[in-house]
């Protein structure tokens, strides 16, 4: 029998592991090496897929050397640095991350690949209170001494926890959002606003008021929307997705407490009252100003300034 990729006569040869005719042992190891994990044979043009040690794996051993689970912490402990009992979590994605496995076990983040950006998206688990936040500042920590980067395709989505809301409560959340999304809109980059990943809302005040069941409401959102409402049906949770990428712990633990406070003051009030808080620009940003407290409205007082929304745009 003569090898199908150089024609010298071979005996028997060697099958390739694809089942197409016969290679002889030369070209067989030209072309193929046997995984260092599972032994099964694999392209060895593929040099992507190698471990640490630079030995060649198959695509589904490479895989698992790439990926893994966040690990599960505890969710109770104070939270007195971040106004809110509520639990949260948050996903990370990045344009460069040279040699992220040595992050595997060092923090709490899991990780995974994103075909949307060019480095891999990093996710916590769920996280509470202070102890969260120390998380998120080892894990940008770490990030930042191994040079990983972000880029204009890169965001940054906290899930809020929603598992021990009622109805009514996730009905007056999704009234508040909806009334305050130019607030919030004017807290990310220009260049974030009204991208595809994060777009406005596409429901009016009216369309809240007036569905009958809000699950069913939640779960027809599209999950590309600055405020995933779907996420609900997938974790019982609201995700945030309008912030632009970054690793910059102060940021990310800001816009975290900034969304849990806002979340908790208003789950318990009647649209009349959200009304009253949110219905006019001014009383809005007053409002918000607020729930914030003195040190978030102070970091985010530049982009309210920028933005210049106080004067002359409608909230809705």
């Amino acid at each position: 029998m003569r090898c199908s990729s150089c024609g010298v006569e071979c005996g028997e040869g060697v099958r390739d592991p694809w089942g197409r005719p016969s290679l002889c042992n030369a070209c067989f190891n030209l072309y193929y090496a046997y995984c260092a994990e599972c032994g099964r044979a694999c392209e060895r043009h593929i040099r992507y897929y190698q471990n640490d040690a630079g030995e060649q794996l198959c695509s589904q051993c490479w895989a698992q050397t790439q990926t893994w689970r966040p690990t599960v912490v505890p969710t109770s402990g104070p939270s007195t640095r971040v106004g809110s009992p509520r639990c949260f979590g948050l996903e990370l994605e990045t344009s460069a991350c040279p040699q992220f496995t040595q992050l595997r076990g060092r923090t709490v983040f899991g990780a995974k690949q994103d075909c949307s950006v060019d480095g891999m998206e990093f996710d916590s688990p769920i996280l509470q209170g202070n102890r969260g936040l120390d998380h998120v500042r080892q894990f940008c920590r770490f990030a930042q001494e191994m040079g990983f980067q972000v880029d204009s395709k890169c965001g940054f989505h906290i899930h809020l926890d929603m598992r021990h809301t009622t109805k009514k409560q996730r009905r007056a959340i999704i009234y508040a959002y909806r009334q305050t999304y130019k607030i919030w809109e004017s807290m990310v980059a220009v260049e974030r606003r009204g991208k595809h990943w994060c777009q406005a809302p596409d429901y009016s005040l009216a369309d809240v008021l007036e569905g009958t069941n809000i699950d069913d409401f939640c779960s027809e959102g599209d999950r590309y929307e600055f405020v995933n409402l779907f996420a609900y049906e997938c974790h019982s949770t609201f995700e945030i997705r309008g912030y632009q990428g970054t690793l910059n712990a102060p940021v990310i633990c800001n816009w975290i407490k900034a969304h849990l406070r806002f979340v908790d003051a208003v789950q318990d009030k009647s649209f009349e009252e959200l009304d009253e808080m949110f219905g006019k620009p001014r009383r809005a940003f007053r409002s918000i100003r607020r729930i914030l407290g003195a040190a978030l409205s102070r970091f985010y007082s530049h982009d309210w300034r920028a933005s210049n929304l106080t004067r002359h745009v409608s909230m809705v």
